[in-house]
C-alpha cells in the first residue's frame, strides 16, 4: 500500500509538531518533508513527491492564493491551517477554498486522506 506523502511548510514549530504527531499515528501517511517557509514550495513538493502540502495561513487578512502550486501539480492537495491552529481549509485547482471547520486529529486525518485521493487529470 502506497503511503500518502505530506509536505509541511511555513508553520510555527508547535503546529508542525502537532501535525507530525497526528500523521505518525496513521500507517497510510508519512511526513515526506518539512520546510521553514514557502518560497520554493513547488520545487519542494516535486522533490518530496508530495501528495498533500499543508501550509500555515494567517488567521487574519485575505486568504493566500495557491494557484501557482496547484497549476504546477494539478493532483496535489493543499491544506492551509490558520496560525492559531483552529481552522483549516482545502484548496483545489478549480480554485476552491473549502472551510473544513475546527481542527481535530480526526478532521485533519480525513482532510489529508480526501485531498490525496487521485482523481482524473
Amino acid at each position: 500500500m502506497r503511503r500518502i506523502r505530506i509536505l509541511l511548510a511555513g508553520m510555527p514549530r508547535m503546529l508542525l509538531d502537532m501535525i507530525t504527531d497526528i500523521v505518525e499515528l496513521h500507517a497510510g501517511m508519512m511526513v515526506a518533508g518539512e520546510m521553514q517557509d514557502t518560497t520554493d514550495i513547488r520545487a519542494a513538493a516535486k522533490k518530496n513527491r508530495a501528495d498533500v502540502v499543508i501550509l500555515n495561513e494567517p488567521a487574519i487578512g485575505p486568504p493566500q492564493n495557491y494557484e501557482e502550486i496547484l497549476y504546477s501539480r494539478p493532483r496535489l492537495g493543499v491544506l492551509s491551517i490558520t496560525s492559531d491552529g483552529r481552522q483549516f481549509f482545502l484548496h483545489k485547482l478549480r480554485p476552491v477554498r473549502t472551510a473544513l471547520g475546527e481542527v481535530s486529529p480526526e478532521g485533519l486525518v480525513h482532510a489529508i486522506q480526501s485531498s490525496a485521493q487521485r482523481g482524473p487529470g
